[in-house]
């Protein structure tokens, strides 16, 4: 018995030394004095990893459960609860996403070794939170003029639509770099006097995430390009090299394959994109970490909460009225992507340790005025998901989390 006993001790005292847990059930840090054990770390890694394909689950995880906690100390702070039914509904509605019922999804999960508890409360913290943010900000969310929709609708009937093959090379062309790279925009037209010419200029100079492809872009419709482009490629003739054309901060040169006409029944009237900028201690940190985000990411919701451990200057969702001045300044990107979709941009200005990712949400196709519900819907949700980022990074920025 003695024996026994004192051999208990020295395992507890072993763990204790190598760093181990004494007990599952030990805590591992507090956030805002609110306990988080090993075994709830263990828990929500299991979920991490059995719904998302997560590269370091255990951190992702712990990201989860500090935001889960301030989520529902808010929400206690303003008196707001979650009911069961609420919560049961919840979950129903997560699980029918996979298009599975919330009976089934659980048993995936336990499978996984989750328990239901762990899912149970997940919800419940996003049931919270979203009532907090629609608490504290619905009213000015709301605040939508039904001018702002008049402006998203459009319609426009079927017609023939121009269409280009292309190449594209980018250079960075930021006011300091503007000269320079006017200058070797003018070296490549010289020497570009074949394709083949162009893809070897575009693998040594291109910026764009198609430079290492010999900047090959394929057949574009002139809809989902941008307006100040139009003329440029039009004027081009088939087997050359366009001028040079500033987007953004970068200077732009096309190759123009060959060019054709098809028939389109709409263009869009709305381009809802969201853009992330992502930084590392050095370039290859910056690049890795947006190559692990945008395979994790596969709608705007997604990035959205990946936004919320960046900077709030860093993140952006726009919804853009094809009709509106801001339409010229949509990323040349979101051309190439269909919805939930990521372009990875190698060159952010003024910030080498960087990438930019882009990812178009949702080209949306007016065809009469019926889509004013939805229109408005989508300013809403994308004015919450705003005042929801801010909001949280106020909560960690005056948070205090202690690790044990």
């Amino acid at each position: 018995m003695i024996r026994a006993l004192f051999f208990a001790i020295l395992c507890a005292s072993t763990a204790v030394a190598q760093g181990l847990p004494s007990s599952p059930y030990s805590t591992a840090f507090l956030v805002n004095g609110v306990s988080v054990s090993h075994y709830d770390i263990e828990q929500a890694t299991l979920m991490n990893q059995a719904l998302t394909d997560d590269k370091n689950p255990r951190a992702e995880a712990e990201k989860m459960l500090i935001n889960d906690i301030l989520y529902l100390q808010e929400a206690d702070r303003l008196d707001i609860s979650v009911s069961e039914k609420e919560v049961r509904d919840g979950m129903a509605e997560y699980a029918g996403r996979s298009g599975q019922t919330d009976e089934e999804f659980l048993r995936l999960l336990g499978r996984s070794g989750v328990h239901p508890g762990t899912f149970r409360n997940f919800v419940r913290a996003g049931l919270a939170w979203r009532k907090v943010i629609a608490r504290l900000y619905g009213e000015q969310a709301s605040d939508i003029s039904g001018s702002e929709v008049d402006d998203l609708v459009e319609y426009q009937p079927a017609q023939g639509v121009e269409q280009f093959d292309i190449s594209e090379i980018a250079l960075p062309a930021t006011p300091e770099l503007s000269a320079r790279a006017n200058e070797v925009a003018q070296q490549i037209i010289a020497y570009s006097t074949s394709a083949s010419r162009f893809a070897e200029a575009a693998k040594r100079a291109s910026v764009a995430n198609s430079g290492p492809s010999g900047g090959k872009v394929g057949w574009m419709s002139l809809s989902r390009l941008p307006p100040t482009i139009h003329g440029t490629l039009r004027n081009t003739s088939t087997g050359s090299v366009s001028a040079p054309q500033q987007i953004d901060q970068h200077l732009y040169i096309f190759f123009v394959h060959n060019r054709r006409e098809v028939t389109e029944n709409v263009r869009p009237a709305v381009i809802e994109y969201a853009m992330l900028t992502v930084t590392g201690e050095n370039p290859e940190a910056a690049a890795g970490a947006a190559g692990s985000i945008a395979r994790r990411v596969s709608s705007c919701s997604d990035l959205g909460i990946e936004a919320q451990e960046w900077a709030e200057e860093d993140y952006r969702k726009y919804v853009v009225a094809s009709n509106s001045e801001e339409y010229a300044q949509i990323p040349v990107e979101t051309a190439r992507l269909d919805n939930g979709e990521v372009a990875i941009r190698q060159d952010v200005p003024g910030r080498p340790n960087a990438r930019l990712l882009i990812m178009l949400c949702d080209r949306i196709f007016v065809q009469d005025r019926e889509v004013r519900t939805e229109l408005r819907r989508r300013l809403l949700l994308a004015n919450l998901e705003a005042y929801s980022s801010r909001h949280l990074a106020t909560l960690k920025a005056n948070s205090v989390i202690i690790r044990k």
